[in-house]
């Protein structure tokens, strides 16, 4: 059986990255008109399923990024992680 990390690399060898990078554009749209149609404070069925492509989307583009690309990845999801949290605690 195929991981999760195959079929996203094989997706983004068979479309390429522009192709890809436009869908992902159509990915998020379709998100934020989810999100902008949910009732406040609620998380919508449609808004997880958009969130569900979205995070494909991602996963396309993480599975063909080289090793200094995922560590920049993994840095720089740290340092904002940690941005916010101490924002957090100025609140």
């Amino acid at each position: 059986m195929i991981t999760q990390d195959e079929a996203c690399r094989d997706i983004m060898r068979h479309y390429g990255i522009q192709p890809q990078k436009i869908k992902l554009m159509e990915e998020l749209a379709e998100l934020i008109q989810a999100t902008a149609k949910s009732p406040e404070g609620l998380i919508t069925d449609s808004m997880i399923e958009e969130l569900a492509d979205v995070k494909i989307m991602a996963a396309e583009f993480e599975s063909v990024l080289t090793p200094d690309q995922v560590r920049l990845l993994h840095d720089m999801v740290s340092y904002k992680l940690r941005r916010q949290l101490t924002r957090m605690e100025g609140e």
